[in-house]
């Protein structure tokens, strides 16, 4: 048989209440257990009559509890997601049904009730076997959907009745009428506060003593149980009802397997809820109930199990919708980013409400910077009802990788090595650019490289016509390199005619006058055709990027070619002449020794020469 879920968890032994690793498997109705994966004896628990919980309430550490009418086992999971897969594959066995991992968690579709561990401050009775809780602080079991309570040992007894997410789930209690379908109450029986009051005979309800009368679990009505039936059998949902997607509108799954929502006339402007249970020292986990308690269950989703993506996609069929996020600023940030994937950000609006830290966005839109209080929920909601919208400006961030200039040496570097570098980087950089020009599918990156690449062929000219304004001894040479400086203006004018030729050419739409273009005859100067091309080029590919491209690319690569080769022909040029002059510079300062002192021994000679003639000249002349 195979396993529905394994993993490691970590056991609370009955021994000093220590925790131990342990590797679980779940296959059918039975939770097996073992040192490690690979132990050949594994330890059974049978699930047939077992109920889980979690192990308190704002359940720090994820731990869960198994309850069987023969032991309890104490389990903890590394994160809360880990936690709430293993209460829901477990809960699955225990409904006889296997759910394959859905968009939404189990609990919330199938009826049955998420327990955890409680204590109460006042008398609390059991809704399945109606005695008492046990102990001074009525220690047991409440759901944090709807608060039904339960003994630990009743809780696999009670009736899957949980509050209600989607119209299947309200069964035949539906009303239908002239005006189409609608929601009755869904009663609670039971454990009402202190200070409750009839809403039909206006007299003290509940009662300290037994299980007796009722509460609406989404109006908050309380009756007396002889009042019920006097009481309108719609629901009108509540102060909360601006906010809340009845389940009536939960009613069909699309194609891809996700609930959609239809819109109701009382429900303009629904509430979709994030809550990161982690934020503010575990306190999300107290707002996540409380907000399952006072709205739908399946309008409220823990960020920390799934993510926001699949929240959105029950909205996103609203015209209009609020979304609030609780927690910090990289929650928002996070559900910012999933709005604009789904591009609904012209659909939703969106609160924050602060939790932990970091909650500066908070701060700026008159939140405040943290909010611990749980019990003030319904007040929240109704300043959030009432609260104003503004724009706010969401940046996105485009980079680009390019290749960083190699690290300075330490030793010096010389005229000619500088030169050299120079030279080679323009090369590396026309390339790289006409590589992405040619490549590339993004219009903003073609744009991009091409002024890039203009501005660097119009830097190289320049360069290179200001090193040939000097007065140079061969005048041909200069006549040559100005040619070659030409030619390569040229060739790039030709690559972005290319370029806005190509980006021209799409596909006509039947019955649609292809548009007439008209060519002018136009010489271009080499510093007017490189900024013109420039605009030109943004032009023409920002108009047609979404238009799909047909017409061939060969001359577009002929012409980047051709300009790689004119480049290449100058810095050879450039470098050939470069040697030369070194090459005559070395002739004439480094002229041997030799050489050097026989002229000045032949000089010495004839001196002495023209020195003896005088001398011997006869003094009669």
């Amino acid at each position: 048989q195979t396993s529905i879920k394994e993993g490691l968890l970590l056991k609370q032994t009955s021994s000093f209440q220590r925790w131990k690793k342990r590797y679980f498997k779940l296959r059918g109705r039975t939770l097996y257990y073992a040192k490690d994966s690979k132990s050949l004896i594994f330890d059974e628990v049978d699930l047939s009559d077992a109920s889980v919980a979690e192990s308190s309430t704002k359940n720090v550490n994820n731990s869960f509890t198994i309850i069987t009418p023969f032991r309890r086992l104490i389990l903890c999971a590394e994160n809360r997601k880990e936690m709430e897969d293993w209460i829901s594959s477990l809960k699955s066995v225990q409904s006889r049904e296997h759910y394959e991992t859905a968009q939404f968690n189990v609990e919330h579709f199938s009826g049955m009730h998420n327990w955890y561990a409680c204590s109460h401050a006042r008398p609390t009775f059991c809704n399945v076997c109606r005695e008492s809780l046990s102990g001074v602080t009525s220690h047991g079991l409440s759901c944090e959907v709807c608060k039904f309570k339960a003994h630990k040992r009743c809780a696999v007894r009670a009736t899957n009745n949980c509050k209600w997410t989607t119209l299947a789930s309200i069964g035949k209690d539906i009303i239908e009428d002239e005006d189409g379908i609608a929601m009755p109450h869904q009663w609670l029986e039971g454990n009402l506060p202190v200070s409750a009051k009839c809403a039909v005979c206006d007299k003290t309800c509940g009662s300290v003593l037994r299980l007796q009368d009722w509460k609406c679990l989404w109006c908050k009505a309380m009756v007396h149980t002889a009042c019920k039936d006097l009481y309108p059998r719609k629901c009108p949902l509540g102060q909360c009802k601006v906010s809340i997607i009845p389940p009536t509108a939960l009613n069909s799954i699309d194609s891809d397997g996700f609930w959609k929502a239809t819109c109701p006339p009382s429900c303009a402007s629904p509430l979709l809820v994030f809550v990161n249970s982690k934020s503010g020292d575990n306190q999300g986990v107290k707002f996540l109930r409380r907000f399952k308690q006072s709205l739908n269950p399946a309008q409220v989703f823990d960020l920390m199990n799934g993510g926001p993506h699949l929240g959105l996609r029950l909205f996103q069929k609203f015209d209009n919708f609020r979304i609030l996020v609780c927690g910090g600023d990289g929650s928002v940030g996070w559900v910012l980013s999933e709005i604009d994937k789904l591009s609904l950000h012209k659909q939703a609006s969106l609160g924050v409400l602060p939790l932990g830290t970091g909650n500066d966005l908070a701060r700026v839109l008159g939140w405040g910077g943290s909010c611990d209080d749980d019990t003030q929920l319904p007040q929240i909601l109704e300043k959030l009802e009432r609260a104003s919208t503004k724009m706010l400006d969401r940046w996105s961030i485009m980079s680009y990788e390019l290749k960083l200039p190699a690290k300075p040496s330490i030793l010096p570097v010389t005229a000619e090595e500088s030169e050299e570098c120079q030279i080679s980087a323009y090369e590396d950089s026309v390339a790289a650019h006409l590589a992405k020009i040619l490549n590339s599918d993004q219009h903003s990156v073609v744009i991009s490289s091409a002024k890039i690449l203009c501005e660097t062929v119009k830097d190289f000219v320049a360069k290179i016509g200001k090193t040939y304004e000097k007065p140079m001894e061969n005048a041909e040479e200069a006549d040559a390199m100005a040619i070659k400086c030409s030619e390569l203006n040229e060739k790039l004018d030709l690559l972005l005619q290319a370029l806005h030729t190509e980006a021209q050419a799409a596909p006509l739409l039947p019955g649609i006058t292809p548009p007439i273009v008209e060519e002018e005859a136009e010489e271009f100067s080499s510093e007017e055709s490189l900024s013109e091309s420039k605009e030109q080029l943004a032009e023409c590919v920002s108009k047609s990027s979404t238009q799909k491209l047909f017409k061939p690319r060969e001359q577009l690569m002929l012409r980047a070619n051709s300009l790689k080769k004119a480049v290449r022909q100058i810095i050879e040029q450039a470098e050939k002449v470069v040697d030369e002059q070194n090459a005559h510079s070395e002739e004439q300062v480094n002229q041997s020794p030799v050489e050097y002192s026989k002229e000045l021994d032949e000089s010495k000679e004839e001196e002495k020469e023209e020195d003896t003639k005088e001398l011997e000249s006869p003094p009669g002349e």
